[in-house]
């Protein structure tokens, strides 16, 4: 038996459109995860390229001037 607010319950027109409404979220909240999941990888990519470019000159500059 379906609960009282369940969008079935709703009368045909009322439903559509709550069920739009909802999907309508959950789209912006899926373009909203792309959005930060692309973010994510480009600041982890800056990460290594950093360590990469910086982090490693240095530490072999730091090797060779101990040596």
């Amino acid at each position: 038996m379906p609960a009282s607010n369940a969008p079935e319950s709703a009368t045909p027109g009322q439903g559509g459109a709550r069920l739009d409404r909802l999907n309508l979220q959950a789209d912006r909240y899926e373009s909203r995860d792309d959005i930060q999941n692309w973010l994510g990888r480009l600041m982890d990519l800056n990460l290594v390229l950093l360590i990469l470019f910086v982090g490693v000159p240095v530490l072999v500059y730091c090797i060779v001037e101990t040596g």
